[in-house]
């Protein structure tokens, strides 16, 4: 597996283990995105992603 492909799959599973709620898991991809050096600004910004997409904010806010 490539660095890029190991990259898209952690993100992939660290977005999943939150819409699973599961706080272990998200909590372990969280852990070793960090401790490859992910940047923290590409982490938050996909954590406030997800909150977004949970509040449906796009659909809510869409008129204002």
């Amino acid at each position: 597996m490539t660095t890029k492909n190991a990259h898209y799959d952690t993100i992939s599973a660290f977005i999943k283990a939150m819409r699973g709620s599961d706080p272990d898991a998200t909590l372990y991809w969280l852990a070793k995105m960090i401790h490859a050096g992910e940047d923290p600004r590409f982490i938050a910004r996909r954590i406030v992603i997800h909150a977004a997409r949970t509040l449906d904010w796009p659909t809510r806010w869409r008129w204002f």
